[in-house]
């Protein structure tokens, strides 16, 4: 049987995590247009504000401190791999340009499933979160994937169907298209600060291809190699400043979460 949504957030014990979430959205093929069905899996993100007693109380201590849920189901429930993270890790992954996180200022609307005013606060200041640090961002995490990608690909924690495709095509074609669809993005954000999620009008056709094996390896890295040479003419090109403003960030952290357990303090302290 497929878990619904709600049944799959249910999953975090600790609290009731349906509602604290503030945000959740599709990511992944589902949000890029390059899902195939079989081989694709249904990814979402999201981002929540754990009970007050997490943030002030005796809770607020590492490891009890509440940073994230992840879950993944089985094919038989879907395929549904889910991240929700803490609004305060939010933020501070923003401030390093994450490129999730990032990506997660732009999705469209018809991506969202659910959105509350703190999501819409961070979206109409992703400015303060634009920085030329999306070029280590990006650019390190797709050159990892790259060296990963010419070492095979196989991994311990790798599905069964992911296997398969690896012992198939020679290299992990899923990694290869979110490699090449990782350094397009980040070539894009430094050259215009902004973050085209949606690739069906783009390159989501090829990236499909990639990811259906249509490409022997070597054609793969050659095109990775080339786009890691225009990520880093975009930088030395990019007009965005060197670091994000840490200072508005801050301010606007401490307002959204101040606002966030303004009613619960109140309560509280009564």
């Amino acid at each position: 049987m497929t878990l619904s949504i709600p049944e799959m957030l249910q999953k975090e014990t600790k609290f009731d995590l349906l509602s604290n979430t503030l945000f959740l959205a599709y990511r992944g093929s589902l949000l890029h247009g390059t899902f195939i069905r079989g081989i694709s899996d249904n990814d979402l993100i999201g981002f929540a504000a754990p009970p007050l007693t997490y943030i002030l109380g005796l809770n607020n201590t590492p490891p009890l401190k509440w940073e994230q849920f992840e879950h993944q189901t089985s094919e038989e429930d879907g395929d549904w791999d889910i991240l929700v993270y803490s609004l305060d890790k939010v933020v501070r992954l923003l401030l390093k340009c994450n490129p999730n996180m990032m990506e997660m200022l732009w999705i469209p609307d018809e991506k969202i499933i659910t959105r509350k005013w703190q999501y819409q606060t961070l979206r109409a200041n992703r400015h303060l979160f634009c920085s030329k640090l999306a070029y280590e961002a990006f650019g390190k995490y797709a050159a990892g994937q790259l060296h990963h990608m010419k070492n095979g690909g196989l991994t311990r924690d790798m599905g069964a169907k992911r296997k398969e495709m690896v012992e198939q095509f020679g290299y992990d074609t899923k990694n290869a298209s979110s490699l090449i669809l990782l350094l397009n993005q980040g070539i894009e954000f430094l050259k215009t600060g902004e973050i085209i999620c949606d690739r069906t009008e783009i390159d989501a056709g090829y990236l499909t291809e990639i990811k259906r094996g249509k490409y022997p390896l070597f054609q793969v890295q050659d095109v990775a190699q080339s786009l890691l040479v225009e990520l880093n003419i975009a930088y030395a090109e990019s007009t965005l400043p060197e670091q994000p403003d840490k200072e508005a960030v801050d301010k606007l952290l401490i307002q959204l979460m101040a606002e966030t357990y303004a009613e619960g303090i109140c309560n509280v302290i009564k």
